[in-house]
């Protein structure tokens, strides 16, 4: 997305917004709050015009589209660069702080743009993601569930498996005890077999009404020895409980496996209430790029069906 100046085309504050960010700036992610403003995470740049760095910054913009100087520092919060150098996601609260999350941490910030410094440690706390082997796991995907509750997940890397890894934190960023072990949940999708099982790639997690949470992404069919992908593999879910027991119930033995494609590069998804999600794709055909998203509610057994046909396909060139 080019230019936090875009949502001030036109209005008094667009020379100032260009002045203090750079021409060249860029957003990365952009989220709308329940008054109508709008709160964008991105990047200054002048394009080289100064010796100035670089700064990750969060820029809101009022429901009319100027700087909402009740916001940082004239609507502009630089900041800290100790958050983490991948974004995952930037989150809004329901009393409308933002909770930003990278690959290795999360902050919160209050909601005239400052460090919330009542949330984990002077406002941060680890993400704290560790596979089996106690390596650390970096964080492809989050959300926080209707209990205020964030999620927070990745894939580890066992016995070159790739497996899921989930945390959940309480509001005060400590680990929520009544999930997993400590707040963590590890999965082994071999179950013990030592030859045949399961991996999943993360790309989404979410939670439903219930506190279930789901977890979306590329699952295929894996075998040891030798290493190798079986057929049968596709976009998917798998179930928790509330309290992260891995739900068998749910699909063939845990898992809700999309067909049509053995290995779809998800890009995105979403997952609300219901369990239903919203799965993003990349394909390419004839030198062509789709864009396929399909939105997928899950039923009794866990399988899309119908349910799943394509939402939307555009093209781009």
């Amino acid at each position: 997305m080019a230019g936090f100046t875009l949502g001030l085309a036109g209005s008094a504050e667009a020379a100032e917004g260009v002045d203090q960010l750079g021409k060249c700036s860029s957003a990365s992610e952009v989220v709308s709050l329940d008054d109508g403003s709008t709160v964008a995470l991105g990047t200054t740049d002048d394009c080289g015009a100064t010796a100035r760095p670089r700064e990750r910054v969060l820029l809101k913009l009022t429901q009319a589209g100027g700087l909402d100087t009740s916001f940082g520092n004239g609507g502009i919060a630089t900041l800290p660069d100790v958050t983490g150098p991948n974004v995952v996601d930037l989150l809004v609260q329901s009393d409308g702080k933002l909770m930003l999350v990278t690959d290795s941490k999360v902050a919160r910030f209050k909601v005239d743009g400052s460090l919330d410094r009542d949330y984990g440690v002077d406002g941060m706390i680890p993400v704290g993601l560790t596979g089996a082997d106690s390596l650390g796991v970096d964080a492809t995907a989050t959300s926080i569930d209707d209990q205020g509750r964030l999620l927070v997940a990745g894939t580890a890397s066992e016995d070159r498996m790739e497996q899921p890894v989930i945390r959940r934190f309480l509001d005060d960023g400590t680990p929520d005890p009544s999930f997993g072990t400590g707040g963590m949940v590890r999965t082994d999708l071999f179950f013990g077999d030592p030859l045949i099982g399961k991996s999943i790639l993360v790309k989404g997690v979410g939670a439903s009404a219930d506190g279930s949470v789901f977890v979306s992404g590329r699952i295929d069919n894996r075998q040891k020895a030798p290493y190798t992908f079986l057929p049968g593999g596709g976009p998917g879910l798998i179930r928790y409980s509330p309290a992260g027991d891995f739900d068998t119930t749910y699909g063939t033995d845990g898992f809700g496996v999309f067909a049509g494609s053995d290995h779809p590069d998800i890009k995105a998804t979403r997952i609300d209430d219901s369990g239903t999600a919203t799965i993003a794709r990349a394909v390419v055909r004839r030198a062509r790029q789709a864009s396929n998203t399909r939105r997928c509610a899950p039923d009794a057994i866990g399988r899309p069906a119908a349910a799943c046909a394509p939402r939307a396909v555009r093209r781009l060139q």
